[in-house]
C-alpha cells in the first residue's frame, strides 16, 4: 500500500513502501488510495507527486541554463541561438504543425496545458492569471515555473545567472536577458514566424526577476503590432485576412 514518510535529510516527504513497490509509478499509488477510499492519503500523494515532478523539473531548467552559459562563454553568444535551433528543431514542428489550424480558444487551451506542467505560480501549483481582452488573451505567470522560477531562486540565493551581454533578435533586442529565458523568443515568436508566418505568442520578458512574465495570444494574428516583429529582426508580413472578414 502507498506510504509517505518524512525524511529529515531531504526535509520533505518521500515514498516509503517496500522495495518491491518503489518501481510502481506514483499515479498508480494515487489510484490505489482512491479505490481504497482513502481520500486524505490520496491528496497527500497527489501533493507528493507534484514535488516528485518539481524536483527533477527544476534541476533540468538549471541544467539547460548552465549548458547555455558554457556555450556562450566558450564559443560566443551567437552559438546560443545555433544551439537552440539545433535542439528546438527536433520537436517544434511536430508540436506546432497543427497550431495554425486551431481556433484561438484551442490555442489558449494548448498554451495553458503546456504552462501548467511547468508548475507556475508562487506555490508552484501550476496557477497563473488569464485575461481576455478585445484583441488578445493575456497570460501572466508570477512566476513562470521554468525561467521565472529559476531567476527568482538565483536572486534569493545570490547566484548570478548568465545573461546575454549583447542585444540579439533572440533576446528581443535587449541586453541582460537570462540565457534560459531567451528560448521563448525562438519557440514563441521566431520559429513560428519562419514556419507559419506569424508569432504564436508574444513574450514580455521582465527585467526584474520579481516581476511577472506576460504572454499575449492575439485573436487575429494580423493585429500583432509591428514592434513585435522588428524587435526580433523581422518585418511584419502583409495581412493574411481582409479587415473585418
Amino acid at each position: 500500500m502507498a506510504k509517505l514518510e518524512y525524511s529529515k535529510v531531504l526535509g520533505r516527504m518521500i515514498r516509503a513502501e517496500g522495495i518491491e513497490e518503489l518501481g510502481e509509478g506514483t499515479p498508480r499509488k494515487i489510484y490505489e488510495l482512491i479505490d481504497a477510499g482513502k481520500a486524505h492519503e490520496a491528496k497527500a500523494m497527489v501533493d507528493y507527486f507534484r514535488t516528485e515532478f518539481l524536483v527533477v523539473h527544476d534541476i533540468y531548467a538549471q541544467y539547460v541554463q548552465d549548458l547555455l552559459a558554457f556555450i556562450a562563454r566558450t564559443f560566443g553568444e551567437d552559438q546560443v541561438e545555433a544551439a537552440f535551433r539545433a535542439a528546438l528543431g527536433t520537436w517544434f514542428k511536430e508540436r506546432y504543425e497543427s497550431y495554425d489550424k486551431m481556433t484561438v480558444e484551442e490555442k489558449v487551451r494548448l498554451t495553458a496545458e503546456g504552462m501548467r506542467c511547468h508548475l507556475d505560480g508562487p506555490d508552484r501549483q501550476g496557477d497563473f492569471e488569464l485575461i481576455e481582452e478585445k484583441e488578445r488573451f493575456v497570460f501572466r505567470w508570477d512566476p513562470c515555473g521554468s525561467g521565472g522560477a529559476l531567476r527568482r531562486r538565483a536572486a534569493a540565493s545570490g547566484q548570478e545567472l548568465a545573461v546575454a551581454k549583447e542585444a540579439h533578435p533572440w533576446t528581443w533586442g535587449k541586453k541582460g536577458v537570462c540565457l534560459y529565458c531567451s528560448h521563448c523568443s525562438l519557440v514563441n515568436e521566431i520559429l513560428p514566424l519562419e514556419n507559419f508566418g506569424y508569432p504564436n505568442r508574444i513574450t514580455e520578458y521582465p527585467e526584474n526577476p520579481g516581476d511577472p512574465c506576460t504572454w499575449y495570444i492575439y485573436k487575429d494574428p494580423d493585429d500583432i503590432p509591428e514592434e513585435y516583429y522588428t524587435r526580433i529582426g523581422k518585418t511584419k508580413p502583409p495581412r493574411r485576412t481582409a479587415p473585418n472578414s
